[in-house]
């Protein structure tokens, strides 16, 4: 313990260039990092973020709806009853507080009744959805049904889990990406961060990840909300869409073409060395039926098309930054999580479109439900 401690210490003062990173203090744990669990076989749980800020009001505020919620579910989670799954995407969300004492009061509650179990990153759980559907055509022939991976391989530990990377949710590249140019290549962790993650504990290793630094925002250099901006390439691309189906005047069924097209495409695109050779693309896919076909084997890529689908269909809905990664989190919680409480637009098309019903999850759609649920436990 006293080399843990001393290692931390040395990590909290490591240097960045001319500048020094400043751990958060939280005086309120005398001076201690959340621990870090190991994920068990235990009903896996999902929180959107506007959960994680409630529960963390409730910590702290004895007359808050919550209050008991909030200590059956750390009760529970202590207990390996349950366990609650981090994603990225709590934990990038996380940092659109900017404040360092929001993000560490909230940050805090996530990290203690999760002990940073996690699941694993979308893109790597798209690509072994592609590796195997792909394998399983080749063997069986088209039009299997939803193929889900085993949740061991889903569930695991930490941000390095949560991001496909040793790194963590950190990722150095050459220069930044803009809503005008692209990210640079990935460079190597400098110096001074390979030498400060060396010195954390575990503990402390994942209290940055999730945290952050106290002057995370005086930074230069940093994209710390690059949601921000794919959101705004995400939602430009769903308005394409919408503009292109109402120039050609069609009905739904293009839109519903459309969407699994542009799936496909980026599917294709981002693993290259996953595709079907030539003479199996020609063989599969011979209309439209077998685009949707292929995609529906998919357990991730089946949530993505049929939420964003059921998003177009309200002609007055406007789509917003944070659906991107509210999407995202559904394509990969619905599929391996037993209970999701996501938010209440998406909580109403995960129900409607039976999404949740297909995968034996339950969905919980606002405070009133949690708090019902949870006096089941």
């Amino acid at each position: 313990m006293a080399d843990e401690q001393a290692s931390d210490e040395k990590a909290r003062r490591a240097p960045f260039g001319a500048r020094e990173f400043r751990l958060i203090e939280d005086a309120s744990s005398a001076g201690g990092f959340p621990a870090v669990r190991s994920p068990s076989q235990s009903p896996l749980i999902y929180f959107d973020s506007w959960v994680w800020v409630q529960l963390a009001q409730a910590r702290r505020s004895p007359a808050h709806p919550l209050r008991e919620v909030e200590k059956k579910l750390r009760l529970n989670a202590a207990a390996g009853e349950i366990q609650i799954a981090l994603t990225s995407g709590n934990y990038l969300e996380l940092w659109n507080r900017r404040d360092s004492r929001s993000r560490q009061h909230v940050g805090r509650e996530m990290a203690e009744l999760s002990g940073y179990v996690t699941l694993r990153a979308v893109h790597e759980v798209l690509e072994e959805e592609l590796a195997r559907v792909t394998e399983a055509w080749r063997k069986l022939g088209p039009r299997l049904p939803a193929m889900q991976i085993a949740r061991e391989w889903i569930v695991g530990s930490g941000a390095r889990h949560a991001f496909a990377s040793p790194t963590g949710r950190y990722r150095f590249v050459s220069k930044i990406a803009t809503n005008s140019s692209p990210e640079g290549e990935e460079v190597p962790m400098p110096d001074e961060w390979v030498a400060a993650s060396a010195a954390m504990s575990r503990e402390m290793f994942e209290w940055v990840n999730l945290i952050g630094l106290d002057n995370n925002y005086d930074v230069p250099g940093v994209d710390y909300r690059p949601e921000h901006r794919l959101g705004d390439e995400w939602v430009a691309s769903q308005e394409e869409v919408r503009a292109m189906v109402d120039f050609i005047g069609s009905d739904d069924s293009l839109m519903y073409r459309l969407i699994i097209g542009r799936r496909l495409a980026n599917l294709f695109e981002q693993f290259p060395h996953a595709l079907p050779t030539n003479r199996e693309l020609a063989s599969w896919f011979r209309g439209p039926a077998d685009g949707i076909g292929f995609i529906g084997s998919m357990p991730v890529q089946q949530v993505m098309v049929e939420l964003t689908y059921a998003a177009h269909r309200n002609a007055r809905y406007r789509f917003k930054q944070h659906d991107r990664t509210d999407i995202l989190e559904l394509s990969l919680t619905l599929p391996y999580c037993d209970v999701v409480v996501p938010d209440a637009n998406w909580a109403h098309h995960a129900m409607a479109t039976r999404l949740a019903e297909s995968f034996g999850t339950k969905v919980l759609k606002d405070r009133e439900s949690l708090i019902g649920w949870v006096a089941t436990l």
